[in-house]
């Protein structure tokens, strides 16, 4: 054992001194020569070697050395002022050394390219391979049976001289000896053993099957950990895959039936699993993660649309690569990705998910502490514009839906995909095509991921959200600005008349006061109020956002008035000089924008057009008003609690925080929701990992690789609680 450990230590150190002694002779020679060749295209440049020598000589004098003491320093630096002076009598030295130069660069290419030759080949590296292998399998208590065991020493002893491009049958014969017959194989570390030493491809499938044939065959499983488990599938999955296109069909079934009678049909579903995978492959989640926020898909800038494109064009690749049928569907806008796994059977219901792939806006771009656009990790937090809405949460929909394919194969339900790019400029490209895409998104169930929890430690499914409208507002007094000295009186400011229209659109107790406003609401009855989790904590709302709940309808409390009453907010104001100094104007404009959040049963368009004219009733003489009602307005959404989707995706929650879930409601809008719905003609639910913390819209956009992985466990769950309520 001794010998075994020593052996290869000292020959890793006889080619390492040798490896080094090669490059101190060989490069040490040729530098010195491109050296002098270097010092010689100076001293041609100058005409004269002085220039060279001076600064040499200022070389050696800075090193602080003085030049009456031998060094290697001052001797090298003296052998280059000797070499110029010499060229410097003699001009002829100048072309003969360049001629050495070329036939020396020549030598020196071909000692490196046969130096590399010598490093890469079979016999110089036989003896690595052959201690690596001879070194290689340990015993546990369960043992694999000696005649299986010397037919998988064969095997894998012929495998792996055909990796190392060993051959002869002395070698052979040494290396089936070095595995002990009384030392077999252990049946927990096969899986292990397969990956060690990268058996797991074409070449070696055979070996490799027939191994976790036996291994399935052989090991109880029912005391395996979640890890094992997963290892084992895994490496099984890795081999019938490679599998598809083999000649060894008897053995390929062989290992499929015997997992099928170890796990059944179903060989993953513990949350446990799935936890493992993520674990083992976080390291390529993230980097596909960074490569997909890298992508600048700003919908609302046209400057951006290639990026847009670019952006879908990506994730239509890589949901094709894991497994997905994919189109990419041309809109008026940015591209729709539908992707397709149908495979469940149409005996089994299908579930469409929603997400988007475009981003808002970055500005203003001084407050980000790191660019928008480079994903940056901080605490665990991954911080990008999109990090979490809505590529991170689109994004571990992508990873489950991925593993779930490569560790089980299928789907336990059939799944669509519906990826957007214009969610947040209105979603006019989507809903423009709708109409005539409702077969192919016909659905049982429809998930929205794209809404969030009230806290980490608070799980909660979203029953429903508000819907929206939006508008410009625009003042005129007169058709240029104004000396306020010499019109200030006399005309009327804009922005007086502004502000006194928007003060007048609430009263005193936040109540909107357009006629008409909340005429169409359906109030929620008791029974429906009791499901919904109404908590707020105002001490922690203050403590994060420096501001306490005082406005919208003070008589209700904080979730109400966001969650189940419609509100009108006023989202900027543009008027006037507002730059550093002052500018003493009357502006001919005045502008706000506008937006009144919706609740069930209010129509978009008739809650703006009650707007509009209100606020033209009011507008003071003097002034011109006019109202730009936005296209892209999308209707509220309540759910059902006791949908099949609900109930499953409540399931998870639990499953995966080991906490109750709630029932909550979001006051934002994701306005294509209440047209996906008719489309699909699905039930749906609000899912999502998204925290009032996350900076989303703002500079600073995170999302942390904890809530990451929980998503990726709650849509894996999800899935199996729907199969498993499908029967």
């Amino acid at each position: 054992p001794v010998w075994n450990i020593l052996y290869p230590l000292i020959i890793f150190i006889a080619y390492a001194l040798i490896i080094a002694l090669y490059f101190r002779l060989v490069f040490g020679f040729f530098s010195r020569r491109f050296e002098r060749q270097a010092d010689l295209h100076i001293f041609t440049y100058f005409s004269s070697p002085q220039p060279l020598i001076d600064a040499l000589k200022h070389v050696a004098f800075g090193s602080g050395i003085p030049l009456t003491d031998p060094s290697w320093h001052h001797y090298s630096i003296q052998k280059r002022v000797d070499f110029l002076e010499a060229a410097d009598k003699n001009r002829s030295l100048i072309s003969t050394h360049s001629r050495k130069v070329k036939r020396d660069f020549i030598i020196y290419c071909t000692v490196l390219l046969l130096s590399v030759g010598i490093l890469i080949s079979p016999s110089f590296s036989q003896v690595t391979p052959f201690e690596q292998i001879s070194s290689g399998i340990t015993l546990s208590t369960q043992k694999i049976d000696n005649g299986l065991n010397g037919k998988l020493r064969l095997f894998v002893v012929e495998a792996q001289m055909k990796k190392y491009h060993l051959s002869g049958e002395p070698t052979k014969k040494a290396l089936v000896n070095s595995y002990s017959t009384e030392a077999g194989l252990t049946v927990p570390g096969i899986a292990e053993f397969l990956s060690a030493h990268q058996l797991i491809d074409e070449k070696q499938i055979q070996p490799a099957t027939t191994l976790m044939s036996y291994a399935w065959q052989t090991f109880d499983f029912s005391m395996a950990t979640p890890q094992l488990l997963h290892e084992f599938e895994h490496t099984t999955t890795q081999i019938l895959d490679l599998a598809k296109h083999s000649p060894y069909t008897d053995e390929t079934k062989k290992l499929q039936n015997a997992r099928q009678k170890k796990l059944g049909k179903t060989p993953m579903k513990t949350t446990q699993n799935y936890q493992a995978y993520f674990q083992q492959h976080q390291k390529q989640i993230q980097e596909d993660y960074f490569t997909f926020l890298r992508f600048p898909s700003i919908s609302s800038e046209p400057q951006n649309a290639e990026d847009c494109r670019a952006c879908a064009n990506w994730l239509k690749d890589y949901l094709e690569e894991a497994g997905f049928t994919v189109e990419l569907w041309e809109t008026s806008g940015h591209p729709t990705i539908y992707a397709t796994h149908m495979k469940a059977g149409p005996d089994k219901p299908t579930l469409l998910i929603y997400n988007h792939y475009d981003v808002q806006p970055v500005d203003p771009l001084e407050e980000w502490d790191t660019p928008p656009f480079e994903p940056t990790i901080r605490d665990g937090s991954v911080f990008a514009r999109g990090a979490q809405d809505n590529k991170g949460q689109c994004f571990y929909v992508i990873q489950a839906l991925k593993a779930m394919l490569r560790e089980e194969g299928s789907f336990p339900v059939n799944v669509k995909l519906c990826i957007e790019g214009e969610e947040e400029f209105a979603s006019t490209g989507l809903s423009g095509i709708l109409p005539t895409k409702k077969k192919e998104l016909n659905a049982d169930h429809l998930v929205i991921v794209d809404v969030g929890i009230e806290a980490l430690d608070k799980p909660g499914i979203t029953l429903g959200c508000r819907g929206l409208a939006t508008m410009d507002l625009e003042v005129t007094g007169s058709n240029t600005d104004l000396h306020s000295g010499s019109h200030g009186g006399v005309v009327y400011n804009p922005i007086h008349a502004l502000t006194e229209i928007i003060a007048k659109l609430r009263d005193a107790n936040g109540k909107v006061t357009v006629p008409g406003f909340y005429d169409d609401i359906v109030e929620l009855t008791d029974d429906e109020k009791k499901q919904i989790a109404f908590n707020f904590n105002t001490d922690e709302y203050h403590k994060q956002f420096d501001t306490l709940p005082h406005g919208g309808e003070n008589h209700l409390s904080p979730s109400e008035r966001k969650w189940i009453r419609p509100t009108l907010e006023i989202n900027g104001i543009a008027g006037g000089y507002a730059g550093e100094g002052f500018k003493t104007v009357i502006p001919a404009k005045a502008k706000a924008k506008i937006s009144c959040r919706l609740v069930p049963n209010q129509d978009p368009q008739k809650v703006a057009s009650r707007v509009s004219e209100y606020i033209k009733s009011i507008a003071p003489k003097g002034v011109q008003v006019s109202v730009n009602i936005h296209k892209g307005m999308g209707k509220s959404l309540r759910a059902s609690p006791h949908a099949k989707v609900a109930k499953a995706f409540a399931a998870a929650y639990e499953t995966v925080f080991q906490k109750k879930c709630d029932y909550i409601l979001q006051g934002g809008s994701i306005p294509i929701i209440s047209e996906l719905a008719d489309a699909s003609q699905a039930e749906v639910v609000l899912m999502g990992l998204g925290l009032a913390g996350d900076k989303i819209h703002a500079p600073n956009e995170h999302f942390d690789m904890e809530r990451f992985q929980i998503g990726f466990l709650v849509i894996t769950e999800a899935l199996h609680q729907l199969g498993d309520s499908a029967g």
